[in-house]
């Protein structure tokens, strides 16, 4: 699941996420989709802190972002 951009002061931002990094495993859970990244992300409460494994060009991180509310559309 690749990163289009972050929003300035969110919690991804918090977190360290950058556009263009690929999160690659949501709470050790290899992630094969946009789609299923958001599944997954859905099922947690703002609040929870969940563990992103990303990579940054050649360079894997492990993440921890602490989830906010999601913003209306």
């Amino acid at each position: 699941c690749k990163i289009q951009s972050v929003l300035a002061k969110s919690p991804a931002e918090k977190a360290g996420l950058k556009a263009d990094d690929m999160i690659v495993k949501f709470d050790g859970r290899d992630i094969a989709s946009r789609d299923e990244f958001l599944k997954l992300l859905q099922r947690r409460a703002p609040g929870n802190t969940v563990s992103l494994d990303v990579l940054r060009g050649e360079e894997r991180l492990q993440l921890r972002v602490v989830l906010g509310k999601r913003p209306a559309s």
